[in-house]
């Protein structure tokens, strides 16, 4: 179960990139905003809290919102307490890509 969740949020996580790396200049959100962090930033303000990335990506499950969490954490670069468009562009850029031929489920965590 844990593997399918890790998975599925993969394959979410891989769409929202890729529709916010091509964001053109200029739309909604800005370079490397775009609609995914538009979607993200709930309040319009420009920045990504912890609760609204949380909230949309793991709305009732505790492990997944745990899993959400430690996400939000690695994309705030500066550790305060919200993603800006800036973060969030270079968090898109350099994280971790999927092996080919499928997602791989997390090495740490022991068993699928």
């Amino acid at each position: 179960m844990k593997w399918c969740v890790w998975v599925v949020a993969a394959a979410v996580g891989v769409g929202w990139a890729l529709s916010a790396s091509a964001a053109p200049e200029g739309r909604k959100g800005g370079p490397g905003g775009g609609p995914a962090f538009s979607k993200l930033d709930a309040d319009g303000d420009g920045a990504i809290t912890c609760e609204e990335y949380v909230k949309a990506r793991a709305p009732a499950d505790d492990e997944a919102k745990k899993k959400a969490e430690a996400v939000f954490k690695k994309m705030d670069a500066n550790s305060d307490g919200k993603v800006t468009k800036e973060e969030f562009a270079e968090w898109v850029k350099n994280r971790p890509q999927p092996k080919k031929g499928g997602a791989q489920p997390p090495a740490a965590g022991g068993a699928n």
